[in-house]
Formats: C-alpha cells, sequence, structure tokens
C-alpha cells in the first residue's frame, strides 16, 4: 500500500478563504478546460471509477474533478460506520492493483489515475 498519501488536516482548516460554493464552481470550470486532454476512454475510466466509489459509499458525496495530471474522484465525508465495512476494507487493499494513488485527507478519500500521455 505504497500508494496511499496521509495528509491530516482538520475539517475546519481551509486553504481558502473563499465560500465552499466559490471553490465548487471554479472546480468544475478546471474539469471543464482540461476535459480535452483526456480521450474518451480515460474519461469513462473515471466515470467508472466515481460509479464504483458511489456504490461503495452511498451516503457520501462523491464527484470526479479533471485536472491536468491526473482524474481525481473525491468522496466524503466518510462516517466511521463507512469505514468499517467490508467494502471500504478490500478497497483500501486493493489500491496498489486499481489506482495509481490514494491521498486520505481529513475525512475524505481522493482516487487519482494518472494521465496517460500519448507519444
Amino acid at each position: 500500500m505504497g500508494n496511499i498519501k496521509v495528509h491530516n488536516v482538520d475539517d475546519d482548516d481551509s486553504k481558502t478563504a473563499q465560500p465552499a460554493w466559490v471553490a465548487f464552481e471554479d472546480e468544475k470550470e478546471k474539469s471543464k478546460e482540461n476535459k480535452p486532454l483526456y480521450n474518451d476512454e480515460e474519461i469513462s475510466e473515471g466515470e467508472a471509477l466515481l460509479s464504483k466509489v458511489q456504490g461503495i459509499f452511498p451516503m457520501c458525496k462523491a464527484h470526479l474533478n479533471i485536472r491536468q495530471k491526473f482524474l481525481a474522484v473525491k468522496v466524503g465525508p466518510i462516517t466511521i460506520r463507512e469505514r468499517i465495512t467490508p467494502q471500504y476494507k478490500e478497497m483500501l487493499n486493493n489500491i496498489d492493483k486499481e489506482y495509481d494513488e490514494v491521498v486520505i485527507r481529513g475525512k475524505s478519500l481522493i482516487f487519482r489515475i494518472k494521465r496517460k500521455v500519448a507519444v
């Protein structure tokens, strides 16, 4: 499980003074700008991961962010009840096989799929 990065972040700790809705709109705009960098297969892979995460964490908010260097599926906040499920443990055990990187930030998980650069 060398692909897990843990960031200890308090829920109240914010990197920006922007309201949450402004940050959300900004992220949607960045995703729209970066979408042409990926082919349909890569976008489908990100959407499949989003669907899988939503199935495992049905009570959590989850969304796909398209970044310049990777696709990120963020889910959270994850409750203690969801952390003790067999699906959560299985997902963490399969990180090295299925995901390029997983970031644990506070009560959220961010699954990253690195961009496959065409040569």
